[in-house]
């Protein structure tokens, strides 16, 4: 095996190892064009074309990279970016079972929601009884806002 070959793959150990040390996501792809140039080397002896096959194959490494990390990226930026109801707000449309019976005029109503239990008011000033399912229509305050869930009703 010609010397040419040996050198190329230290010099791809040596910069898989630069970016073992130092990230930086571009070292590594010299690194592995070294390892493509160890191989081209193995069929000819001319530093010319060992030069250039590390040039290319670096370079298409590297816009590679570039090109399935920009285009990941954007895509998850598209889903990141979108609104969504965090903490108590994401409540909203959830279903609960009453605790105790929801009854604006008498100041009492207790559900069950995701395990935890949160004062509860209706907005029309019904009255719902214990063990009824309801729906979250929102948040208000400290209280959610409910309303008695018809079977059938997503």
């Amino acid at each position: 095996m010609p010397i040419a070959v040996y050198i190329w793959i230290i010099i791809g150990i040596v910069l898989v190892i630069i970016e073992a040390v130092i990230p930086s996501f571009i070292v590594l792809w010299f690194g592995m064009g070294a390892f493509v140039t160890a191989l081209v080397s193995y069929f000819t002896k001319d530093l010319f074309y060992q030069s250039l096959a590390f040039a290319i194959s670096s370079f298409i490494f590297i816009v590679a990279s570039r090109f399935l990390i920009y285009t990941k990226r954007d895509k998850e930026s598209k889903v990141i970016n979108q609104p969504k109801e965090m903490n108590v707000f994401a409540m909203k449309g959830k279903i609960g079972i009453v605790e105790e019976d929801i009854d604006v005029a008498a100041n009492t109503g207790l559900i069950q929601v995701s395990g935890e239990s949160w004062r509860a008011i209706t907005e029309e000033d019904e009255v719902i009884k214990e063990g009824e399912k309801v729906i979250i229509i929102k948040v208000d305050g400290n209280k959610l806002v409910v309303k008695k869930k018809i079977k059938g009703e997503k």
